[in-house]
This record gives structure tokens, sequence and C-alpha cells, in this order.
């Protein structure tokens, strides 16, 4: 077994204009997530649905190759707001510290988009979930030497999460927890044979994120905000020509600071230091 530790400390400065923005956009701005405000922050912080009650957002990405959809709506029940998050990209396919599995896969699970539910209460506080789920029937794999595998193509994706947000504090937490099973195709022909591999993929990840906006006076505000994430990766390999198995571990910890000052020369317009 391996296992690689990863460290990182990312601090974000750049100039942006903007006075408000969708996903679609904010991507388009170099993604200062959480440092503009924005209906966007209930991802990480979920208790900010009581801020965008009532917004419905709806979006449509297309290029030359693929289209993309999303679509979120912030529902007000009486005292309560429910959020129902669509198509909401997980992405762990192509995640940088280690849920990486083989492009060519047997069945091609595939766990990149979710749907989360957002629950607000209190006033202050709000938890949530979201998940996405893709399977195949499970079948058995004999080899040329008359062992027998029970194969379980699947995938999963859950996540659960809260948040607290008062007195332009906010606060985020999001634990999620997912796993593919399914055969690497080695050989490219589309079919399992005996240089194929039986894997599963492990991943658990643990994030909490906190916000501090100050306002001095109304032209001026300054948001700082500071995440820690923890994330770990398991890959188990089994190879269907001989049945060996291997495994490899990986675990990743990541800081990331920033900030924003907000200048407002007029009620229209803001210049952004990201």
């Amino acid at each position: 077994m391996g296992k690689k530790v990863i460290v990182l400390l990312l601090v974000g400065l750049f100039v942006v204009t903007s006075v408000f923005a969708t996903q679609a956009r904010m991507s388009g701005l170099g993604n200062p997530y959480e440092l503009i405000e924005d209906d966007t922050d209930v991802f990480t912080y979920p208790a900010t649905i009581f801020k965008y009650s009532g917004v419905v957002v709806g979006e449509l990405q297309a290029n030359s190759s693929s289209r993309n959809w999303a679509m979120s709506a912030n529902i007000p029940i009486s005292d309560y707001k429910l959020g129902v998050y669509l198509n909401r990209d997980t992405m762990l396919k192509d995640n940088l510290w280690g849920f990486q599995y083989p492009e060519n896969t047997i069945h091609n699970m595939d766990i990149s988009k979710s749907v989360e539910f957002n629950f607000g209460f209190l006033d202050n506080f709000a938890v949530g979930y979201g998940t996405s789920v893709d399977y195949e029937s499970d079948y058995a794999y004999t080899s040329g030497w008359n062992n027998t595998l029970q194969i379980y193509p699947a995938a999963n994706f859950h996540s659960f999460f809260g948040g607290y947000s008062a007195n332009d504090l906010d606060i985020g937490l999001r634990l999620v927890m997912a796993n593919v099973t399914d055969v690497a195709d080695e050989s490219g022909n589309g079919s399992i044979d005996a240089n194929d591999n039986y894997f599963k993929r492990d991943y658990t990840s643990l994030a909490a994120n906190g916000r501090k906006i100050f306002r001095p006076d109304y032209n001026i505000e300054l948001a700082v905000k500071a995440s820690f994430a923890m994330e770990n990766s398991e890959y188990n390999l089994k190879e269907l020509s001989t049945f060996d198995k291997s495994r490899e571990e990986y675990l990743s910890m990541i800081l990331d600071l920033g900030f924003s000052l907000q200048y407002k020369p007029n009620s229209n317009n803001k210049l952004i230091l990201v």
C-alpha cells in the first residue's frame, strides 16, 4: 500500500467587476466563489438560503461538443426555506485529489451530476443532502483458470451539509462519500477479457468553510474567508488475468485563504479586488 499526502495553501489576488453573478458568470470571473456575495453561496454556506429566498436560476451551457444545464430554486414555506438544486456538478470524475478512475470502463458509471435539497430553519440554520446513483445488474466473470468473480458495477455519491449564517458571518460544513465499482477496459474492445482490471474507488472528504464580511461604510466592503478540507481516496484493483489484488490510498489536506475588497462608487457599480 502506498500513501501520498498533499498539502496546499492557496491565496488568490486579481481584479474583477461584478454586481451579481450566477454559476456561469462566476466561472467567467475566474471562480471567485465566497468572495462575492451571490446566490451560489448556498452551495458553500447553506444557511444563506434565507438571503436568497424566492430566487430561481436556470442555466444552459453549450459548446461544440456538449450541452449542460442546471437549475436551482429557493422556495419559501412559511418560516422555512426549501432549496432544490438539479443537475449539480459533483466534480468527482476529474477531481485533482485522487478520485480519478480509468477513462475507458465497460459500463461508464456516471455520478458527475447530482440533485441536492437544502432546508433552512430558525432564520439562521440549514441542513441538506445530495445524491447521485448509477448501477448495472451484477454478473459473474469466469477466468481461463476457472476462477469466478462476481462483478457489481455501480456508483454512488452522497453529500451531507449544513451551515449557520447571521450578522455577516457565514459557516458551512460538507461531508462527501462516494464510490465507483466497474471494470477498466484495458484492451479497449468494449467487452470483459483477461487483460482488463476490476476496480473499486472509494472517496471521502470533509470541508469546513468560514467567511466574515466587514462593512465600515456604504462604499466599502471587506470579505475574508478560510476553508480547510481533508480528502481520502482509496483504489482497490483486481487483475482479471491472475486475480491478483493491489491497493493505493491518497490523503490530501487543503487550506484555502482569501479576501476581497469592494468599492461601490454608486448604487449600480462595484469595483472588486479579489
